[in-house]
């Protein structure tokens, strides 16, 4: 029968901000089956796989999701070449399927990595702080690698050509990316560590006593910081 596709997408659109991210995906799942070139059908199906993604513990079922958003995502950018949302979730679901490689898996992926966020912050109009956060991560990450013989060799090795990347081009992201709500205390982390890196110990401290003066890090952050804070200030 007829299918009313503004009313399912107003309709997940409605389950999603409620948190109802499960009920959000069935809704489109099925719409994407039906009408497979709505590019906002196929964005938003990506989106809720990613929140599905955050809330599932079990590896094979993560990667699973994964796969299944990023299929979505590619569709809705490949329908939709302008599309700031297509773009922002096919880079977020690129992000979370480079996360499940090893060091070297993730350098090989990043050129493409990379280019995505950068074409999703092109057509943001809104400064997403999560594309900002991600894309600084990246850079730290590539940073890392550049600024490590034995990485710098095995990457050779490899041949695993690794994107230019400094930790002055990812603290101007990471600082952009602040006011992200899931992962921001990674992301202030991140910004300590990159002072510390650039040399800058007082502005590393600052960001460090910020981290554990935040009543709601985990443990395993403030346990870090901590640690890096008596580096610091010996």
């Amino acid at each position: 029968g007829w299918v009313d596709l503004d009313s399912v997408l107003s309709g997940a659109e409605v389950l999603y901000r409620r948190g109802e991210f499960n009920a959000a995906y069935k809704r489109l799942e099925e719409m994407v089956e039906l009408i497979p070139n709505s590019d906002e059908a196929q964005w938003q199906l990506a989106r809720s796989c990613f929140q599905l993604v955050q809330r599932e513990s079990m590896g094979s079922k993560r990667a699973e999701l994964i796969g299944k958003g990023l299929e979505a995502a590619k569709i809705a950018v490949d329908l939709n070449p302008s599309s700031a949302e297509a773009w922002k979730w096919y880079s977020v679901l690129l992000c979370a399927s480079a996360d499940y490689d090893y060091i070297y898996g993730r350098a090989a992926k990043a050129k493409q990595v990379l280019s995505s966020l950068t074409r999703a912050i092109e057509l943001d109009q809104d400064m997403d702080p999560q594309l900002y956060a991600l894309k600084g991560r990246l850079l730290w990450q590539l940073s890392e690698i550049h600024s490590s013989w034995i990485n710098r060799t095995v990457a050779a090795a490899l041949g695993v050509k690794i994107p230019p990347a400094s930790y002055d081009e990812s603290l101007t992201f990471l600082l952009e990316g602040e006011g992200i709500k899931n992962g921001r205390h990674e992301n202030r982390m991140l910004i300590a560590q990159c002072y510390l890196r650039l040399g800058k110990t007082k502005s590393a401290e600052h960001w460090l006593m910020m981290i554990l003066s935040d009543q709601t890090v985990p443990s395993s952050i403030r346990r870090d910081a901590t640690r890096l804070l008596h580096t610091v200030s010996k």
